[in-house]
């Protein structure tokens, strides 16, 4: 089963959507200079409402291990995803903590980079939970926000990538730039574990039920 994720979740989005089995995970986001920043007392109320149906992650950039650790617990989540510079090491503690754990990683703009890029995919291979491969960030976007940005990498990418892996590697997610209209482009490339999605399924910067259904409905065809 393919598994799918509603990220940047906010205070007053419509959560019905977590109901439906098609959506495994749910997501907001920790780091301050996101406009999807939640406040973890403000995330308590989201989490009690989402982890009856779904894990609940939180994202976060070069935070400390017990920043990690502090507002995981005020926030009520499940797992932690990574966007920034974050060591094996660390996600190896905070698996140890009983988080779910995943790392983010910017798939190289040069498909000539791929092969290096594969060794930085193995190095978290027994210390995360999944990789989530997502394109880099625009050259004008704040460091401190590392992802939805609502752009895509190359797909192709991928079938070049998994030649490269040529030992065990870990769950690959795929973030950025995916919607309910393209998302069957990225099933014709490649089976990830799951897919994340957040500007992908908004609407005037906002999550839209309807966009979200569409994208379930489209998952659940293209995933078989």
């Amino acid at each position: 089963m393919t598994g799918l994720k509603i990220c940047g979740l906010q205070p007053g989005d419509d959560l019905s959507f977590a109901v439906n089995p098609v959506v495994t995970h749910t997501g907001m986001v920790f780091a301050s200079r996101s406009r999807r920043y939640v406040a973890p007392a403000e995330a308590r109320a989201l989490s009690k409402r989402l982890r009856t149906h779904t894990t609940v992650m939180g994202v976060f950039v070069n935070a400390s291990l017990d920043e990690l650790l502090s507002v995981s617990a005020t926030a009520g989540l499940d797992g932690v995803q990574l966007h920034g510079s974050e060591s094996s090491e660390l996600c190896q503690k905070l698996r140890e903590k009983g988080l779910v754990v995943w790392k983010a990683l910017s798939v190289p703009r040069d498909n000539h980079d791929i092969p290096e890029f594969a060794h930085k995919v193995l190095a978290y291979q027994g210390v995360v939970d999944a990789v989530l491969l997502d394109a880099p960030p625009p050259k004008d976007a704040d460091s401190q926000v590392t992802g939805g940005h609502g752009v895509a990498f190359d797909w192709r990418d991928l079938e070049v990538l998994t030649r490269e892996l040529t030992t065990p590697w870990p769950p690959i997610w795929v973030a950025g730039g995916v919607t309910p209209d393209n998302v069957g482009l990225l099933f014709d490339t490649f089976s990830p574990a799951g897919i994340d999605v957040s500007s992908g399924v908004e609407v005037s910067g906002r999550k839209s039920a309807q966009r979200i259904y569409a994208l379930m409905e489209a998952v659940s065809h293209y995933a078989g």
